[in-house]
């Protein structure tokens, strides 16, 4: 298509800058991101070289939808607060694959979007309800609602305990302390005693990612993040799809979705540590924004008088771990082309950990250093660290142990 008269010009050079906007918020963005981002801020662009007027529009309207949001989002109260889709309903039967979980897992929220073992009246100030926030390892998506760390954990409390206690599963995949952050001023007004921390695993993989980034990634990443895709209004909307996509549809009967572990991201990606580009990372502190979260979250709780308890991340990252366990690992980090060895994971793992004990033990919140007590094997992981069914068990009696100060 020739480009020639003055109008198709502009609506080439306005398409060009879209692009070249998006392209500088790229950062040190995972693969995954990377790909969405590149494909939704090309658009404009491509769409001029379709000789279609209303195409050429639509693009250009499609751009400067983009622009508007990127730079309207990081002054969007609340953008950080994500979790599971609302009444969310999945059956799954675990068959092979995923080392220590097997069986019908039934998988739901409540209408807030969190998992509970139970109906739970938020407005009822009168049970002991302490909210469980996390990622991926509080989430636990391939456990029962019953197998749960946190559904355990209620189970074990109300065992030794004359008042009524509520574990609140708010966890999500992928989240990060800015999230957790969010989802602590979120959960507020519901009436919350405790709230439970588990986290630092996405938060160092965030770390690893932008210290192994490019220099002009670095700094493209230093003044941008508030702007990355995965960051914005348009970034939410793509990940609630995505979870709902997997949502059972109202009025329609329950299917079970087969999980055989061959399909599945931990099993694909197995084995990293086998990658060709096998780094040493000399990690030299622990990143600012988490420092900056951790101080936020601490001081929420003081002023809402919410005890706060900080649980470090148990993790499989040891030299004294099966060749057979270690090949399992995935996370190291994910959706890179590359791979820290073993000791580096394992001195990150140590320092985030240990800046959390340090961090709860200074300012005055219970910790229970679960990370110190487990064993790197696939007796309670399936992967790097997350749980299995037995895992699951073990960390719900040695929380229960842990916090018998609440």
């Amino acid at each position: 298509m020739a480009i020639s008269d003055s109008s198709t010009k502009l609506r080439f050079t306005i398409a060009a800058i879209i692009l070249a906007g998006g392209l500088a918020t790229l950062g040190s963005v995972s693969t995954t991101w990377l790909a969405v981002t590149l494909t939704v801020y090309a658009l404009p662009l491509l769409c001029q070289f379709i000789p279609v007027r209303w195409l050429n529009l639509t693009g250009l309207w499609w751009g400067l939808f983009l622009a508007a949001q990127t730079l309207i989002s990081p002054w969007v109260p609340g953008l950080n607060y994500l979790t599971l889709p609302e009444n969310f309903s999945r059956v799954i039967d675990v068959r092979d694959g995923i080392p220590g979980i097997s069986g019908i897992q039934s998988i739901t929220t409540d209408a807030r979007g969190f998992r509970t073992r139970g109906v739970v009246n938020y407005d009822d100030a009168e049970p002991f309800r302490i909210f469980a926030i996390g990622a991926s390892t509080t989430e636990e998506i391939f456990l029962d609602d019953k197998r749960t760390w946190t559904s355990q954990l209620q189970g074990n409390l109300n065992a030794t305990r004359q008042d009524d206690i509520e574990v609140i599963n708010t966890g999500l995949s992928g989240l990060r302390s800015g999230n957790h952050l969010a989802t602590l001023k979120k959960i507020l007004h519901l009436n919350p005693d405790a709230a439970i921390f588990l986290l630092g695993a996405n938060d160092w993989n965030h770390q690893i990612r932008r210290d192994n980034a490019s220099l002009m990634q670095r700094l493209i990443s230093n003044h941008t993040e508030a702007f990355w895709l995965s960051n914005t209004m348009l970034g939410k909307m793509l990940r609630i799809y995505k979870l709902q996509s997997g949502s059972a549809n109202e009025g329609h009967a329950q299917q079970t979705n087969i999980i055989d572990g061959q399909g599945q991201r931990h099993m694909i990606n197995r084995g990293a540590l086998q990658k060709r580009d096998q780094r040493t990372y000399e990690v030299s502190g622990i990143n600012n924004t988490y420092i900056k979260n951790l101080n936020a979250i601490g001081e929420v709780c003081r002023n809402n008088n919410i005890d706060c308890v900080f649980v470090t991340q148990p993790n499989g990252y040891s030299s004294e771990a099966s060749s057979a366990y270690i090949n399992s690992f995935w996370m190291t980090p994910p959706d890179e082309n590359y791979t820290l060895d073993l000791a580096s994971l394992e001195k990150v793992a140590k320092l985030y950990n240990s800046h959390l004990v340090s961090f709860g033990q200074q300012n005055g919140h219970i910790v229970c250093d679960l990370a110190a007590e487990f064993e790197p094997s696939f007796d309670n992981f399936y992967d790097d660290f997350h749980f299995n069914e037995s895992g699951s068990t073990l960390v719900a009696a040695r929380l229960a142990a842990c916090l018998t100060a609440l």
